[in-house]
This record gives structure tokens, C-alpha cells and sequence, in this order.
């Protein structure tokens, strides 16, 4: 498995801002969400994030929207798990005021991860 997708709904309880514009880490909570779905699946672990790179925010994102956050591994070390996140818009309110859904297919952002495994993670599935 080299890949890993996590689909939500955001709810006008996620709102942060007055015009109705969901904060950006809403998102980056979500990127967390799936590398740590994947790293379950993956290593049978949690895991820790050790950082972000190159996050970029290409659209806002409202409530009513249904997105799908994808993982894709791209590289490992012994410890250490690379990942490109991406959040893809694929439903969207017609508008705040009613419930009508219009397909759609928008990337609203995207970026890099490096999540570390504990060192008993790695010797117990080395030891496999």
C-alpha cells in the first residue's frame, strides 16, 4: 500500500472566519488525519509528524463541502515516512442557502510530510 484517501464533510461548525471561509488548519488537521490513517495500516503505528514542507492553500473551503484527502508515500527511510497530501473538492454547495450538491473536481491544497516511526516500531517490524 502505497497510498492512502480519507473523504469528510465540512460543517458549518468548522467555519472560522465571518465570511463563512473555513481556517486553513482545518485542512492541515485533515492532512494529519490520513497520514496517520496510513501509518496505522502501514507500520501498525501512530507515528509523530516531524514536519511540513512546501504547503500551499490553492482555494478556499466552505462549509457544505465534501473533500478527499489523499496521502501518496513517495519515499522511506528506516524511521522516517515521506508523504505528498492532497485535498481535492469533490461536492460543493450550489450555495450557502440551500442543500442543492454540484459535482466538481478542484484541488484546494496540497503539500509535503515527514512522519517518524518510534525505533521499537521499526526493530519489531524488521524482526518480522
Amino acid at each position: 500500500m502505497e497510498n492512502f484517501s480519507l473523504k469528510i464533510r465540512v460543517s458549518f461548525s468548522d467555519v472560522h472566519y465571518g465570511s463563512n471561509i473555513v481556517s486553513n488548519s482545518f485542512i492541515t488537521k485533515m492532512f494529519g488525519d490520513a497520514i496517520t490513517g496510513f501509518m496505522g495500516i502501514y507500520d501498525g503505528n501512530e507515528s509523530l509528524l516531524q514536519s511540513w514542507d512546501e504547503v500551499s492553500f490553492l482555494a478556499p473551503v466552505l462549509p457544505g463541502d465534501f473533500l478527499e484527502i489523499n496521502v501518496y508515500l513517495y519515499k522511506e527511510s528506516q524511521l522516517k515516512r515521506y508523504f505528498e497530501v492532497e485535498a481535492k473538492r469533490f461536492l460543493k454547495l450550489e450555495n450557502l442557502s440551500n442543500s442543492n450538491l454540484l459535482s466538481c473536481d478542484q484541488v484546494v491544497a496540497r503539500g509535503k510530510a515527514i512522519a517518524v516511526i518510534p525505533f521499537e516500531v521499526y526493530k519489531k517490524r524488521k524482526n518480522k
